[in-house]
């Protein structure tokens, strides 16, 4: 295949007498190809090339060049910005900065000569900015480069000293001569010369003389004074002290450590807001934590009560500038605050007044006193100046100065029973000094450590924990050689550039430290494994305390300005046969309902027994319960006996025992009382005594019943062991429901509860089940489902458009409530908004229950006694789902479970480890539980650990069998004891009646339809509603 199409050679073109080359026709072998689409991709190419870019646009199809992307923007100015650039094509507020990569003696120069000349060289390097006709006439030099002048006259003034120096050198080999001074003044053994002062010019002299005169200002103030500022403080409290002339700072008197164990806190039962800016520090009140001391960033230094109101008590304002540090005193009367203002200020903690003000000029960084009782008036404080200052706090003065470190100093921690203590810095490295010798007795450095802003001591005194800034935990010992233990480190939270607080548990078994993303984290000792992590703020969480009391219960601080304070207790609203809620806080009462939330329980999480006796774990089966039933005889006398050890020496048992725990004379001698006789003592310690009125425990919360039936409402007290009762009573009623109910254990258990904005616990608890694992719905009484189902009708509209947009509707106004719901409403839920539209809008809201927890297997309430008349209304809704009353529980005690749930006549067997039972029978004979007979009535009698001893409750039982030794089966006796006469009363009129209640006090999820009334203000308003009336011929019979 010849395709040649010229013969062009070197020789033929050179001849003239060559012919002209002949151009053949080309010929080519390939199928012909339109290229039409070539051409206009190359035009579309091309002119896509001279185009400029859209510099809002996120692809470019076609590679373009250099030129095209850093070509000018063109078209119209933006009509908001002045220079005409784009919003989006800014990175500074001038415009748009581009990064350009530069060396330091190179920005220097350019610097300085912009500086000197007017012009500098663009760190591209192609052109100049600045002055032109300056650049001309300097030839572009920079203040690095010498001109050729300068150069010679630099030369001429270096050959003209060089003729001087010959002729010095000469003088200078006699040392008779100044000139031999003058040459050996920089020896070491040479004599100090005298310099003779040539006079002054006047503008030096005036410079001179006002440089002095500072200086005397200085000296004369003092070079030891920090920033002035004008102290005070302000009282919040009612009153400075009590109707017995206590002081507000003083402890409780019934405060002491519930046990020895200590737990992890689940959730978040207060907050404390009141500083302005984030809050850098806190400190229990020491031995009690009856007070909380605050420092913040806001200047102010804030103290808090934890037992009581919750409220600030007092506001303490003695700086200029935020407050880095603060330390109590071991009574607890005087603290220590120091501010970057650098002042350290002795504050009294009781009246405000500032004791002493000391200050080195420089910023502390952290202040403590000598933890020894007979040294507290030693004061140490790490200051930013890399020195440890001692101050004697009587005199006034600095009495020793620890001056070894090489940057600020940021802890000072004593062990060894205060002989030594330990000191962190910023450079690093830890020392350890022996108190009172300003000598380092070790010096801990090692190239992988880094700054160390924070450091505990273990409760034991073995072991430090510090907080490094490499996001982890390390842990030194306290003895000679301070070793770092390789073994333990806690690790997992982000705490780099953040001086996170690390604490550790009253019994030591648990690390605590929070994190630079506002969670609280919590290490187990012995494993080193996270055990728990709590979110706790919107920020930095920069302090974490453990209270020294309540073992379950710490406190956290923020950047966000809040104190959090969190608990392993839970609230709750429980009942059996009498009405009751429970609170975790005194003094609260209750005003308005504000909305309905959900109580969730995982059923596999709580099935976790401890016996009381002996604190060991119980298997969680039902063979507990075996047990228990078996030995009821033996398990009442050791029930009696604890309780009578425990409150013998109260003041009401102490009338009648005086001090003896003898079970006969307790029977003999304790008489059968109600409640009002009771009365006066629990108003006593609900007003502020001590518990031991009435308790030999801590009384940490009252039971406040509705007063439905009389009218007032009652308060009954509780303690933790009440707490421990609850845990045991209600996981055996979820064994026994999960013998009866197939998939009960895998399931959540919902129930309906009202919580009151008044409350200081959160609006109900933010664990919200999902529909598909709800397995039981329940409420404290038949009559608060309906009301649920009732309000579901009326709102189901506005609730399923909160879940579809995620927020809560804005005239919810309660904070609480917002903030527990809006934990729930984590972001948007349309499927679920769709489903409860499909399911509300139907005609027949019969099984409507049941259609939103399809899983549900049974209906848990009490639906005995005046609950009865809600049963046709339930097995509407809920399409005839298993009634179920599976407990009997009272204000006054936990009593019994229901042990056939599904059986339609509804008895209770007792439980003989919840408290000590008696029974009054109709002859006014006292026996005790395991003597009661088959098919006698009886009234009980519970003497229970919160106080109450022979306490009449009100009911009449029947027994109407056994449980192994227990008594199995107790069921209320209803009978007329007279004439009827029955009221018609108008629609309505019942609800009228709760709303009654209700604003009186009573909890919707507590109330239920008295069967008697002793209210006037109540029977008038069924009074007034009457429609008709008729009355009974003769008496029925009982």
């Amino acid at each position: 295949m010849d395709l040649i199409q010229s013969y062009d050679g070197e020789d033929a073109s050179s001849s003239p007498e060559s012919s002209p080359p002949r151009m053949l026709k080309a010929k080519s072998s390939a199928p012909e190809v339109d290229d039409t689409a070539l051409a206009l991709t190359v035009s579309n190419a091309s002119q896509s090339k001279s185009n400029p870019i859209n510099p809002t646009q996120h692809a470019v199809v076609f590679n373009p060049t250099y030129d095209q992307l850093w070509a000018p923007i063109y078209g119209p100015a933006h009509p908001y910005a002045k220079d005409g650039i784009a919003q989006g094509m800014r990175n500074h507020k001038l415009g748009f900065v581009e990064d350009a990569s530069i060396g330091s003696f190179v920005f220097d120069e350019q610097y300085s000569t912009f500086q000197k000349y007017g012009y500098a060289a663009d760190p591209s390097g192609m052109n100049y900015v600045g002055d032109a006709e300056a650049l001309k006439q300097n030839d572009g030099v920079s203040v690095y480069n010498i001109k050729q002048s300068d150069q010679k006259r630099r030369k001429l003034e270096e050959s003209k000293g060089e003729e001087k120096r010959e002729e010095v050198e000469a003088e200078a080999e006699n040392p008779a001569t100044e000139a031999w001074l003058l040459k050996n003044r920089k020896s070491p053994w040479s004599r100090k010369k005298e310099v003779v002062q040539g006079e002054l010019t006047e503008e030096q002299k005036k410079y001179a003389e006002d440089h002095a005169k500072k200086k005397e200002e200085k000296s004369q103030q003092g070079e030891a004074k920090g920033e002035p500022y004008t102290d005070k403080s302000t009282f919040h409290g009612k009153e400075d002290k009590d109707y017995q002339g206590r002081s507000w700072i003083e402890a409780p008197k019934d405060a002491k450590a519930n046990n020895d164990h200590c737990y992890i806190p689940k959730r978040l039962v207060h907050t404390w807001s009141g500083h302005t800016k984030g809050v850098s520090a806190i400190r229990f009140f020491p031995k009690h934590g009856h007070l909380l001391l605050s420092a913040g960033m806001d200047c102010k230094v804030k103290i808090w009560d934890v037992y009581n109101s919750g409220k600030c008590m007092r506001t303490y304002m003695g700086h200029g500038k935020a407050v880095r540090d603060i330390c109590f005193s071991n009574d607890g009367t005087k603290f220590l605050t120091a501010g970057y203002d650098k002042n350290i200020k002795y504050w009294d903690t009781e009246t405000g007044q500032v004791i002493s003000t000391f200050s080195t000029g420089k910023i502390p960084y952290v202040v403590k006193l000598n933890p020894d009782d007979d040294k507290q008036n030693i004061l140490l404080a790490g200051m930013s100046d890399k020195k440890i200052v001692q101050w004697d706090i009587n005199s006034g003065e600095i009495t020793q100065e620890y001056d070894q470190h090489l940057g600020a100093v940021n802890t000072i921690t004593f062990v060894d029973n205060n002989r030594r203590f330990v000191t962190s810095s910023d450079d690093k490295s830890l020392r350890v000094w022996e108190f009172g010798i300003p000598v380092v007795i070790k010096y801990i450095s090692e190239p992988h450590m880094h700054s160390m802003p924070a450091i505990s001591v273990h409760p034991n005194g073995k072991w430090l924990a510090a907080q490094s800034l490499d996001n982890q935990i390390l842990i030194y010992g306290t003895r000679e050689r301070f070793q770092l233990n390789k073994k333990k480190r806690f690790a997992g939270h982000i705490v780099a550039g953040y001086a996170c607080q690390v604490n550790f548990s009253p019994d030591g078994r648990f690390v605590m430290s929070g994190d630079g993303e506002g969670r609280c984290w919590f290490w187990d000792w012995k494993s080193c494994r996270v055990f728990k992590t709590l979110r706790c703020h919107n920020g930095v969480c920069i302090g974490a305390e453990w209270h020294p009391l309540e073992q379950s219960k710490v406190a956290t601080c923020g950047w966000d300005g809040l104190i959090k304070y969190c608990s392993l207790a839970f609230t709750i609203s429980f009942s059996g046969t009498k009405t009751s809620v429970l609170s975790q806080d005194r003094g609260i009462t209750e005003k308005q309902v504000v909305m309905t939330v959900y109580l969730a329980w995982d059923i596999q999480n709580a099935l976790h027994l401890w016996d009381t006796k002996t604190n060991m774990s119980l298997d969680c089966d039902l063979t507990v319960l075996e047990e228990l039933t078996s030995n009821a005889k033996q398990i009442q006398d050791d029930v009696l006996t604890k309780i009578l050890k425990a409150y013998a020496n109260t003041e009401y048992l102490g009338r009648f025992l005086q001090g003896s725990a003898d079970k006969e004379l307790f029977k003999k001698n304790v008489p059968v009382v109600s409640y009002e006789d009771l009365k006066p003592y629990l108003d006593r310690v609900a007003n502020g005594e001590p518990s031991d009125v009435i308790s030999g425990e801590p009384i940490t919360a009252f039971l406040v019943s509705s007063g439905t039936s009389s009218g007032n409402q009652k308060i009954f007290p509780a303690n933790n062991i009440f707490f421990k009762n609850i845990q045991i009573f209600y996981t055996l009623g979820y064994l026994v429901m999960s013998k009866h109910f197939n998939g009960y254990k895998q399931g959540k258990v919902i129930r309906f509860t009202f919580i009151h904005p008044t409350s200081t616990t959160p609006c109900g608890l933010p664990l919200a089940p999902t529909r598909d694992e709800v397995v039981s719905v329940g409420a404290m009484f038949a009559s608060v489902l309906v009301q649920v189902i009732h309000f579901l009708e009326n709102y189901w509209k506005e609730l399923a458009c909160n879940i579809r947009c995620g927020h809560v509707s804005e005239w919810i106004t309660d904070l609480s409530c917002r903030e527990t719901v809006t934990t729930i409403l984590v972001e948007p839920n349309p499927e679920l908004a769709d489903l409860i539209e499909n399911e509300c809008r139907q005609e027949s809201w019969q099984g409507i229950v049941s259609r939103l927890w399809p899983k549900a297997k049974c209906i848990d309430a009490i639906f005995t006694g005046s609950m009865a008349q809600y049963i046709p209304a339930l097995e509407f809704y809920t399409n005839k789902l298993p009634l179920v009353s599976k407990s009997y529980a009272s204000s006054e005690a936990f009593f019994g479970l229901n042990l056939e749930p599904l059986s339609k006549h509804v008895s209770y067997t007792f439980l003989p480890n919840m408290s000590y039972f008696e029974f009054i029978d109709v002859d006014g004979k006292i026996v005790d539980l395991v003597n009661v007979k088959l098919g006698h009535y009886y009234e009980p009698l519970v003497t229970n650990y919160s106080g109450l001893h022979r306490c009449r409750v009100g009911d009449v039982l029947q027994v109407t069998g056994f449980y192994n030794m227990a008594p199995q089966s107790f069921r209320r006796k209803n009978g007329w004891i007279g004439a009827l006469e029955i009221r018609v009363v108008q629609q309505g009129a019942f609800d009228s009646l709760m709303d009654f209640f209700v604003c009186r006090g009573s909890s919707i999820s507590q109330y239920k339809t008295p069967m008697c009334l002793e209210s006037a203000e109540a029977l008038k308003i069924l009074a007034d509603k009457v429609l008709a009336w008729f009355f009974s011929d003769k008496s029925p019979p009982i």
